[in-house]
C-alpha cells in the first residue's frame, strides 16, 4: 500500500488505513508536526489512496496515473509562498459547488499562511462541507490557525522521528551516507527529528554556518564585551539567516544544559562535546536556562518582524553576561 512508504509515523498511518479499509473518511482533516516529518507527502498519499480504484495508491489505474501526470481534477492542491487569501478560498467555494467526481480532495499546505478573512470563509465551508469534497490541512503551527478550524477538522498529529529512524532514511536516500557515519550522526542529532531538515542539512551548507555560529559562541565567553557587541553589528541581518543561526544557538544551549545536569539525553553537537564540556563549567545552570527561555522567546519574535540587529546585540551581550567570571 502506498502509505506503507511513510516511515516513523505508525500510528498515523494505521488510523489512515483504518479509515480507507472502513470507509469512514471524514470531511476534515489537520496533519500537523513538525516541519519534514512526512505531513505532506502523507497527505498527497492519503488522496490518491482515496481516489485510487483499489483504495491502495496502487498508481495502475485510471486516477492514479493521472495524478502522477498531475492531470486528475479531483486533487487540488493548494500551495503559495505567501499568504493564501480571501480569494484564494472563494476559488475553492465556487469549484467546490460543482462535484468533480465521487470524491473531490483539497489539500492545503501550510495552512497557518491563511489570512483571517480566508480562514473565516474556509470555516464556513468547513461547518456545511459540500458533499464529496474532502479538505487535508497541513500545517507546522496549528497554535496560529483559527480554533474553530481546529475543531472541525480530524487532528492527525505527526511525531519527531526517532534518531535511528532519520539515520536509516538518511542513508537510504542519500547514497554517500552509507560511508559517512560520523556526519550521519551529527546531522540525525541537528535534525531533531525532521528528515526534510536532516536532508537539507546534509546537502545545504548548513553544517558549515554551524561552525561559524559556533565559533562566535566560543567566542563570546572570552573576548571583552566591546567585541561581543561589534559580533552583532558584524552579523549577517538577513532575517531567515538569523532565525537560522538562533535555531542553532538553542540546541548549542541545551547541549549545555545537558551536560551540566548530567542527562542521558544526546547531544545536538556531539562533535563539539569537548568544547560543549569547558563552556558547561563557566554558565551557571540559572544562566543556561535563562538563555534558552530567552532564545525560545526571540526566534518568534524574530518571525514576527522584529529587526535581527537589535535581537542579536541584545542576545550576544546576555550571553556575554552570562559567563561567571
Amino acid at each position: 500500500m502506498l502509505l506503507d512508504k511513510i516511515v516513523g509515523q505508525d500510528v498515523v498511518i494505521t488510523s489512515l488505513k483504518n479509515s480507507l479499509r472502513e470507509n469512514r473518511i471524514h470531511h476534515a482533516y489537520l496533519f500537523h508536526g513538525v516541519r519534514g516529518v512526512g505531513k505532506a507527502t502523507t497527505a498527497k498519499y492519503f488522496a490518491q489512496c482515496i481516489l485510487c480504484d483499489t483504495q491502495d495508491g496502487c498508481g495502475m489505474c485510471k486516477n492514479c496515473i493521472a495524478i502522477a501526470n498531475e492531470g486528475n481534477p479531483n486533487l487540488q492542491i493548494v500551495e503559495t509562498t505567501s499568504s493564501i487569501g480571501i480569494n484564494e478560498i472563494r476559488e475553492i467555494k465556487k469549484k467546490t459547488a460543482i462535484k468533480q467526481g465521487e470524491h473531490t480532495i483539497w489539500i492545503i499546505l501550510e495552512a497557518e499562511r491563511m489570512t483571517i478573512q480566508a480562514a473565516n470563509s474556509l470555516l464556513k465551508i468547513l461547518e456545511e462541507p459540500p458533499e464529496g469534497n474532502i479538505f487535508l490541512l497541513v500545517t507546522d503551527s496549528p497554535n496560529r490557525l483559527l480554533p474553530t478550524i481546529l475543531s472541525r477538522c480530524v487532528s492527525v498529529p505527526f511525531k519527531r522521528l526517532h534518531e535511528p529512524e532519520l539515520l536509516g532514511l538518511l542513508k537510504a536516500i542519500i547514497p554517500q551516507a552509507k560511508d559517512d557515519n560520523e556526519k550521519c550522526m551529527v546531522v540525525a542529532r541537528m535534525a531533531n527529528g525532521s528528515i526534510g531538515d536532516a536532508i537539507e542539512l546534509w546537502d545545504g551548507p548548513i553544517l558549515q554556518r554551524r561552525n561559524l555560529v559556533v565559533e562566535k559562541l566560543l567566542e563570546v565567553s572570552r573576548a571583552p564585551f566591546a567585541r561581543v557587541l561589534g559580533f552583532s553589528i558584524e552579523w549577517e541581518e538577513d532575517r531567515e539567516t538569523v532565525i537560522t543561526d538562533l535555531a542553532i544557538m538553542l540546541k548549542w544551549f541545551r547541549d549545555i544544559l545537558i551536560l551540566k545536569t548530567d542527562s542521558d539525553l544526546p547531544l545536538s553537537n556531539p562533535d563539539y562535546e569537548n568544547e560543549l564540556r569547558i563552556l558547561s563549567e563557566k554558565y551557571s545552570l540559572e544562566s543556561v536556562i535563562e538563555l534558552i527561555e530567552l532564545l525560545g522567546e526571540l526566534i518568534p519574535a524574530l518571525r514576527a518582524n522584529a529587526r535581527p540587529r537589535f535581537i542579536l546585540g541584545y542576545l550576544l551581550l546576555k550571553m556575554k553576561k552570562g559567563v561567571m567570571p
